[in-house]
């Protein structure tokens, strides 16, 4: 999961005046709303997330990628 910790860390770092309340966990939440770039494609989060653990699965047992254009983008 640490390719996605830059999205958390990017959003923390811009509300850091911000108080940690209600609006802020939801805030954090919805970050899995955000598009993000991988393989080439446009996704929610959410989903890349999915994708991402089941391409990681996916190589681990059988040594072999899905696709070579596995990257990964956040779009700002």
């Amino acid at each position: 999961m640490e390719p996605f910790r830059v999205i958390v860390d990017s959003f923390v770092y811009d509300n850091i005046g911000r108080t940690f309340d209600y609006n802020y966990k939801i805030d954090l939440v919805n970050l899995l709303n955000k598009k993000v770039l991988y393989c080439g494609k446009s996704y929610f989060l959410s989903n890349c997330i999915e994708l991402y653990v089941e391409n990681i699965t996916d190589f681990l047992s059988s040594g072999k990628l899905k696709s070579e254009n596995i990257y990964f983008a956040y779009e700002f």
